[in-house]
């Protein structure tokens, strides 16, 4: 108990936090920095969720193709052959990607996320692990092999092969998904209101669509090598 009081004294507290307020100038720059970012902020966020209001479905689309464009050209850069010197962005990747994301994943999601609302409304515990069950283990197990099937279909693979490549790949990534997006979704459907909840999805799509397009090129290069050793032959 003694260390206690001595440890919680109110005049040191109050001497620590002058003396952290009339540290150097570089803290000052810092928090007027940050002051400055919030008052622009503001007025961005304030405008980008009345076009989720008046616009829900193209704001969306677009925000979409935004962030998933970025996330692409992020993934191709990583997946760069650190031996070629000139790397250059694959601009009809991107493109697909984009298209993708704009067409099909942002529609797809806003429709369910608004319908899961509905389903089990509430911010409580039990209406929330609902949702999350319902997204994660019901929707999740056709819409990410869809989506790869897809992303392999514009890449030009044979359709014939797209279900055997799905059901190479689909545990590796359902583990990989349910492991990142299980607590995500929990926090998502909780503290998030459900306009805002795809642009959430999109942020952490960006290292989500750095895997799948890793494990679709290691397919992708797998195919072509066991067509080739057939051509030999």
């Amino acid at each position: 108990k003694m260390m206690g009081t001595k440890l919680y004294n109110p005049n040191l507290l109050l001497l620590t936090a002058r003396r952290f307020q009339s540290s150097g100038g570089s803290r000052k720059i810092f928090y007027s920095t940050l002051e400055q970012i919030r008052r622009k902020s503001v007025p961005l966020f304030s405008w980008y969720s009345k076009k989720l209001d008046t616009y829900p479905i193209l704001t969306k689309c677009l925000t979409a193709g935004l962030i998933s464009g970025c996330g692409n050209v992020l993934s191709q850069k990583i997946m760069h052959d650190d031996d070629d010197d000139h790397f250059r962005i694959d601009w009809g990747q991107t493109g697909r990607f984009v298209g993708l994301n704009m067409i099909v994943v942002a529609p797809a999601l806003h429709f369910w996320y608004n319908w899961l609302a509905r389903a089990a409304p509430g911010q409580k515990t039990l209406p929330v692990l609902k949702r999350v069950f319902y997204d994660e283990f019901v929707f999740t197990p056709f819409y990410v092999p869809t989506l790869m099937g897809m992303m392999w279909l514009l890449e030009g693979v044979d359709s014939k092969r797209i279900p055997e490549m799905i059901s190479k790949e689909f545990w590796n990534v359902m583990l990989v998904e349910w492991l990142l997006f299980v607590p995500l979704q929990y926090l998502n459907f909780r503290y998030i209101p459900v306009k805002f909840q795809v642009l959430v999805i999109n942020c952490a799509g960006v290292g989500w669509n750095c895997f799948l397009c890793w494990r679709a090129a290691a397919q992708g290069q797998q195919q072509q090598q066991e067509e080739e050793l057939t051509g030999d032959k």
